[in-house]
């Protein structure tokens, strides 16, 4: 498949303050190509970059942001606030590129996060994903966070995983409109995407240069507050995924998990399965993960509970609302 930086446009929901949203265009304007590659101007690796700012706390003015090397465009409906599914779908209506590439505001591309989803494009990939790492950790709050969101994906079988967080997403145009877009969900929307794409028979590649780092929580707070926030939108795309009928034969442990958090009388016992799951695969594959553990492990428990439980309120209220 022929694929060039002009096909791309790389999305960025915000709604947050500016510093984190100008680390990520910081990065995206430092990107490099892969590791022997021909092409040695690295000019060749400056994106499109479509912004979608909504919430209360507006950007500054154009003029007041450091110089950037890079075609970056930001639509503001600030003080609306929009999910992250809505901003990323009204940005790819803003845009006609044929490969769009997602990065949220709260993360760092690596220095060849864009060559290697362009590699796995021109490789045949029509759904590509990496790794996410770790930001900035000052705390045990930050680690925990790490841990629970996205520490799998360090622990993928190369051509086992099936979903992967919108942070480190690349997909072709055609592909997403045919299912509608990201649903629109509170969160968990890439999960659900992921499987309406598995059921019509496509899969995630991954690279291994296609790597973003996240910048976690720090507080406990807002921790908690987002394992809830996160419990909630998987409950909602689990009665969805029930509803269309994409809880099929061969998918991964996690997703039987979920379901059964969601409809076993003692599903939230289930994330003590979950923590234990987590920690042996760290001990098989990942130091770096496992090094993570010891001053988190409360921490990690706890928002797996937090998480468990509103995903259970909000299964049970979707079951209700469509009964």
């Amino acid at each position: 498949m022929s694929v060039t930086l002009a096909d791309v446009v790389v999305i960025i929901p915000s709604h947050g303050d500016s510093a984190g949203l100008f680390l990520a265009l910081a990065s995206l304007a430092a990107q490099q190509p892969l590791p022997g590659s021909d092409h040695a101007d690295a000019a060749i690796l400056r994106p499109m970059v479509q912004v979608v700012h909504s919430g209360p706390t507006p950007l500054p003015p154009r003029q007041h942001w450091p110089e950037l090397d890079l075609d970056w465009r930001v639509t503001s409906l600030s003080p609306r606030r929009l999910s992250a599914a809505q901003a990323r779908n009204l940005a790819v209506r803003l845009t006609a590129r044929p490969l769009l590439v997602f990065l949220d505001a709260d993360c760092q591309a690596g220095p060849h996060f864009l060559a290697g989803h362009l590699e796995a494009h021109r490789r045949g990939a029509t759904l590509v994903s990496g790794m996410v790492l770790p930001g900035r950790e000052e705390s045990a709050v930050a680690r925990a966070e790490y841990l629970v969101e996205f520490a799998t994906t360090r622990l993928r079988r190369p051509g086992g995983a099936v979903s992967a967080p919108a942070c480190n997403l690349s997909i072709d145009r055609r592909l997403l409109e045919a299912v509608g877009g990201f649903p629109e969900l509170e969160a968990g929307e890439d999960v659900l995407l992921h499987l309406r794409l598995r059921q019509r028979g496509h899969r995630l590649a991954q690279h291994p240069h296609a790597v973003v780092h996240h910048c976690c929580r720090q507080t406990r707070q807002a921790y908690r507050g987002h394992r809830a926030f996160i419990g909630t939108g998987l409950g909602q795309l689990t009665a969805q995924a029930e509803r269309e009928g994409l809880f099929t034969a061969g998918l991964s442990l996690e997703y039987h998990v979920l379901r059964w958090i969601c409809r076993s009388p003692w599903g939230s016992l289930l994330v003590v399965a979950k923590l234990f799951r987590l920690l042996a695969l760290s001990l098989q594959r990942d130091r770096l993960v496992l090094r993570r553990w010891p001053l988190s492990f409360g921490l990690v428990l706890e928002g797996l509970w937090l998480e468990a439980l509103a995903c259970r309120r909000a299964y049970r209220r979707e079951r209700l609302g469509h009964g």
